[in-house]
């Protein structure tokens, strides 16, 4: 039987797809010769690139607060269940009185909602600052790396390197997600959740 992954699924950073796509990116990002631009086409790359990397960072960070605050209602919800069965017998007032903590607990899920929303702006914007700082240092990286390759008689430099770091980018995910797996943090890539 087919299965159908999940929407949330897409921001999982553990499943086969995500590793794909890094190493794609990586690899195809690789090929461009950063030298080979003017200063400034550099400076917009740097920054769009950098952009586009707190938005998916702070994404995928506010997709799993709200997972996370998702559960954490769930879990609240069964155990008001399990109190208001157990206090079926008690007499209506005590019922009554408990009313405004559920106000103040809706309240509390909406302040918990807009800290994570924050929490996913500030850490989004965070790794686009460090985006743009790593791409400076990784053009003089990679025009050393260019040189170097260029000097020893390679004739598509820019091939053998973004091999290279398509490579290194599919190590690193699989070192990764099978460390997850290790700590019991993430699903295996490939399995499929049980129906």
């Amino acid at each position: 039987m087919k299965h159908t992954p999940a929407a949330a699924s897409r921001f999982d950073p553990y499943s086969p797809l995500s590793g794909a796509v890094q190493v794609v990116v990586t690899g195809a990002l690789t090929l461009i010769d950063p030298s080979a631009f003017r200063p400034g086409t550099r400076r917009v790359a740097r920054g769009a690139l950098s952009a586009a990397t707190g938005v998916l960072v702070g994404a995928v960070w506010n997709h799993g607060m709200r997972q996370a605050m998702a559960e954490h209602a769930a879990q609240a919800s069964e155990s008001a269940e399990r109190v208001q069965h157990q206090d079926a017998s008690e007499p209506v007032q005590e019922q009554g009185a408990s009313e405004p903590g559920r106000d103040s607990g809706a309240s509390g899920a909406e302040d918990s909602k807009l800290a994570g929303t924050g929490a996913a702006i500030g850490i989004g914007g965070a790794m686009g600052v460090l985006t743009y700082g790593w791409m400076l240092l990784g053009e003089k990286i990679d025009a050393g790396i260019h040189r170097s390759l260029a000097n020893r008689g390679v004739r598509h430099p820019r091939v053998v390197m973004a091999l290279g770091a398509a490579g290194l980018t599919w190590v690193l995910f699989e070192v990764d997600r099978r460390t997850g797996d290790d700590d019991g943090a993430s699903p295996a890539a490939g399995d499929t959740p049980s129906s």
